[in-house]
Order: C-alpha cells, then sequence, then structure tokens
C-alpha cells in the first residue's frame, strides 16, 4: 500500500502523504522522474528520499517505488477536488437539516464503483465524503478503500455516531483519512440530544471522539449553534479543543433544498441580529486560489525576504507550518526543487458546494 502519492492539481504536480496535512510541489522534470519508475521495484531517487524525511520524517530506504509510491497519471479534464452525497439517509432527525427528507438512498455498488473510477479518471485528487450520514452507508468501507487505493486524499463529514465502531476506526487506521470532521450539536445531553431528536446521540458521538483521538485519527470539530445550545458555547469550543486539532464555528442554518423554511426555527437568535462587521469570516476552503496564494510568500521568502513575507521566517523547507494550504502545501525552495506557481495561471479546479448537514 502507497505511503505517498504523486499527483497532478490544478496544473501543478504535488506529492503528498494520506493522514498529513503538508506535502510538497515539484517541478515536471521530477514528476516525470517518478512516473517512470513507479511500477518497477527500483527505490525512489535520492532527491525523494530526502524530501519524504524532511517532510514527514518518513524513512523510505530500501523499499521499492511500486510499494511506496502511488504516481497519478495526468488527465484531460484536470479536476481537483469533489463532493460525493454516498447517500441521503441519516441515523439523526436534526432539527436544521437542509434534507427535506432523510431516505436511505444511494447508488447500488456497482455504480458507486463506476463513479469513483470516472472521478479517478477526471483528476480528483481532494475527495470529501458527505450525506445524509456517510458511515450508515453499507458500501462505506469499501468505496472509501477504494477512493483511499485509487489515491485520493479524503476528507470524511459525519456526525461521530458510528466513528466508535472496530470496523471505521480498524479502516481509518490502516488507510488515514486526510480529515473527519464531526458535527458537535451541544455540550450536553439535554442540548445535543434536543436538536438531534434521537435520544443517545451526544453519547454516541463523544464515544466516537474518544476512538478516533486514541486512534491518532486528525479530527475538526464543526461547532453548530442553534437555539438548543447556544448557550453551552464555551463549553463546546472546550470539547472542541479536547478531541480537535482545529475546529469552525456555524450559526447560519439554511432551508431545506427545496426551499421550505423549517430548519430556521432551529436557528439561534444572535444569529438573526449580529451585525455582519462582528461575524467570524467563513473557514478558509482548500481551494485552488488559497493554494496559490500560500505558495507566493513563501516562495518569495526562499529568495528574498523571509523575516518580510514568511511569518515563521521559513527559507529552505518542503513544509511551510503558516502556510494554510489543506491546510498546507508550500513550495520547496526554488533553487532546490521546485519554483513558484505562476502568477494568473488557471484555476481549473472545481468548487463544489459544501453541502453539510448543519448549512
Amino acid at each position: 500500500m502507497h505511503q505517498l502519492i504523486a499527483s497532478p492539481y490544478n496544473g501543478t504536480l504535488l506529492i503528498a502523504r494520506p493522514g498529513s496535512k503538508g506535502g510538497m510541489r515539484i517541478p515536471r522534470t521530477l514528476y516525470e522522474e517518478l512516473t517512470s519508475i513507479a511500477e518497477s521495484s527500483s527505490p525512489p531517487p535520492a532527491w525523494f528520499l530526502d524530501r519524504a524525511r524532511t517532510a514527514w520524517n518518513v524513512d523510505l530506504t530500501g523499499v521499492a517505488m511500486r510499494d511506496t509510491v502511488l504516481v497519478r497519471s495526468e488527465t484531460r479534464l484536470g479536476y481537483g477536488r469533489a463532493t460525493y452525497e454516498i447517500n441521503k439517509g441519516c441515523n439523526f432527525n436534526c432539527e436544521h437539516c437542509y434534507l427535506a427528507e432523510r431516505k436511505f438512498a444511494g447508488l447500488p455498488w456497482p455504480d458507486k464503483v463506476r463513479l469513483l473510477h470516472l472521478l479517478r479518471d477526471a483528476g480528483v485528487l481532494w475527495l470529501q465524503f458527505t450525506g445524509g450520514e456517510p458511515l450508515i452507508d453499507r458500501d462505506f468501507v469499501d468505496a472509501y478503500t477504494l477512493a483511499h487505493r485509487s489515491g485520493m486524499l479524503i476528507e470524511i463529514l459525519t456526525n461521530g455516531s458510528r466513528l466508535h465502531r472496530p470496523e471505521i476506526i480498524g479502516l481509518l487506521r490502516d488507510l488515514p483519512p486526510h480529515k473527519v470532521t464531526v458535527s458537535l450539536y451541544g455540550a450536553t445531553p439535554d442540548s445535543f440530544d434536543s436538536l438531534t431528536r434521537k435520544p443517545g446521540a451526544f453519547r454516541l458521538a463523544e464515544k466516537g471522539l474518544v476512538a478516533a483521538r486514541e486512534a491518532g485519527i486528525a479530527l475538526e470539530l464543526a461547532l453548530i449553534t442553534t437555539r438548543h445550545n447556544a448557550h453551552e458555547l464555551d463549553a463546546m469550543r472546550a470539547l472542541a479543543e479536547r478531541y480537535g486539532s482545529s475546529r469552525q464555528e456555524y450559526g447560519t442554518i439554511s432551508p431545506t433544498y427545496t426551499g421550505t423554511p423549517e430548519p430556521l426555527a432551529a436557528q439561534a437568535p444572535a444569529s438573526w441580529t449580529r451585525p455582519a462587521s462582528s461575524r467570524a469570516a467563513p473557514p478558509v476552503t482548500p481551494s485552488s486560489t488559497s493554494i496559490r496564494t500560500a505558495w507566493r510568500p513563501c516562495a518569495r521568502s526562499a529568495a528574498r525576504t523571509p523575516s518580510t513575507s514568511c511569518p515563521r521566517a521559513w527559507t529552505d523547507s518542503s513544509v511551510c507550518p503558516a502556510s494554510p494550504m489543506p491546510r498546507c502545501f508550500a513550495p520547496v525552495a526554488a533553487a532546490a526543487v521546485g519554483s513558484p506557481a505562476p502568477a494568473g495561471s488557471a484555476d481549473r479546479s472545481p468548487r463544489p458546494t459544501r453541502r453539510r448537514r448543519h448549512h
């Protein structure tokens, strides 16, 4: 099973590690070198071994290319990101959900395979699984495995209620996701179960958070502020600090996808009256635009004035911790491996709507 992925992405060429948020950009000559030996028993090139140690502290000495590096082919379409709503069903009945109905409906397995192959062949590198609740889908484990082995970096949006199950934890430990985002609907059983309209929902979600933390799975907590839990926001933040590596907060509730207003009744009153200037900025999504924005300052810092351009004053590194890349894909120094992304380069990456249950 591969440990690293070399892949085209939005007109550039990247090396990424599943389960890690760091990576590096490489020039075409080095990508072509990797492509030429991708299926061989030859060891990775010396420059690759060095960069893997620097970026991820991974020692690949003595391993064969075909066993450790998956080289994704360039595609005519050149897509980079996709969101897959694997089904519409959910085991919660949240008051604020945008799904007017939660019928357990999804593609049969042969069509799921065909769809995932289409995404792979279109060049998708980052894939987001959502629903409904993706972990209740009968084919989730197989679909996740196929996407991972196809060389995709995966995010899962989940309510966390199935996260504790051995088959799920084992899957995510063996095939690490880029990130698992768990929606947090309250800090106590009263608020959480009231919003989800499912007795025991808080207990299940916390059980999943504990299991994921113990397994070392990267979590982000999405704090959903509603009339049921607005008074617990500080406690929800504390839970996020305990279980997640990062958090986002959401307070705006949308109508259902059919346009009916029922979910709006769950919105916290403070979300109606808070002036726009005091609202938190929307979360930065790892779009191709943010990638290029992140590359240029750090690339300039390597060449000229690091103390001015880079908040960490890094001058030569494969991964800059100050970069927001997905969340972090800063370039290696130009003289060493890569060069900055050209200003005004084409942006062919799709921008799927992030169809979270809580939006």
